[in-house]
């Protein structure tokens, strides 16, 4: 919090810092990140999911039906809650794509934090290129590459993004779409060139593993006197903490797993409450200071 000064709401910085501290421990002081890549090459599985439901509402075009079969899956286990909004927003409603970071549709938002001055910005098509472009436009210069850059720099070490080196996006602005990405298989590619160059097969063909962080144990114990507190608080104006502390009920019975939208409260939590309102933030910090945590954190994270 202290390295990012504005609001980083990606629970991903916090491995990033941990790793590239490592790193410094190590005497390395340059890293490369893989930045701009999955845009790049449709590597998000939300890109793929999002073309699944939007063809799937074409070919039901009763929203009735529609909503029918949600319920009917979610009744199930197919779909899980913390899916849900996004499963209503771009199966039900049909939706223009929100983002990768995207986890709550338009009417959870709007409960959230009330009704806002405009729309949220959307993709401006349904292809698989159109998602990565506005992700291009959105995320990468207000997240990733935040996130990325403070982390690596409070750590004194360099990042390069060779991903993001603009004769290359502009040469894959050109590469057709089936060796960018189909629907169902990303980075298509990348994936040839890695085979050519002798990278074992299990590892071109291995599922993408982003950084990974126990939030869902974490909310449901270390984090929960920390959620607690700010919901008997209140201090961040316009939030809704009812909504936050029904969401969180949920979670901690174990009905449905809803770390990602704690997460984005709780950062927004921090922030405001170090940089707004002038309160300690004692007690509210993730569970994750000591050397120990460190490396048990940093052994399950796979090579980004």
């Amino acid at each position: 919090m202290e390295l990012n000064d504005d609001l980083v709401a990606d629970a991903s910085s916090l491995p990033l810092l941990l790793v590239s501290r490592l790193a410094r421990e190590h005497g390395c002081k340059v890293l490369l990140s893989g930045e701009g890549a999955d845009e790049l090459f449709a590597g998000y599985g939300s890109y793929h999911k999002y073309v699944f439901l939007r063809r799937g509402a074409r070919l039901l075009p009763s929203r009735g039906i529609r909503e029918a079969l949600v319920r009917k899956l979610a009744a199930r286990g197919i779909v899980k809650p913390q899916d849900l909004p996004r499963v209503e927003e771009y199966f039900v409603r049909e939706g223009d794509y929100m983002g990768t970071a995207a986890i709550w549709g338009a009417p959870e938002i709007e409960r959230l934090v009330g009704a806002g001055d405009g729309r949220p910005p959307r993709a401006s098509g349904t292809a698989l290129r159109a998602l990565g472009a506005f992700d291009f436009e959105r995320r990468i210069p207000d997240d990733l590459l935040v996130r990325t850059d403070r982390a690596t720099m409070g750590s004194s070490i360099e990042a390069r993004v060779p991903f993001l080196d603009h004769e290359l996006v502009e040469l894959v602005q050109h590469v057709p779409n089936e060796l960018r990405a189909i629907a169902g298989l990303s980075k298509i590619a990348l994936r040839i060139v890695a085979l050519r160059w002798g990278v074992p097969r299990q590892t071109v063909l291995h599922r993408k593993i982003g950084f990974q962080l126990p939030l869902a144990q974490w909310f449901r114990a270390d984090l929960r006197p920390a959620v607690e507190r700010a919901l008997r608080e209140r201090l961040v104006p316009r939030l809704n903490y009812d909504y936050v502390s029904a969401i969180f009920d949920r979670h901690t019975r174990g009905d449905g797993d809803y770390e990602e939208m704690l997460w984005r409260v709780t950062a927004l939590e921090l922030w405001y409450r170090r940089w707004i309102a002038g309160v300690a933030v004692k007690n509210l910090d993730p569970p994750m200071r000591h050397r120990s945590d460190r490396r048990n954190v940093g052994g399950m994270l796979p090579a980004y």
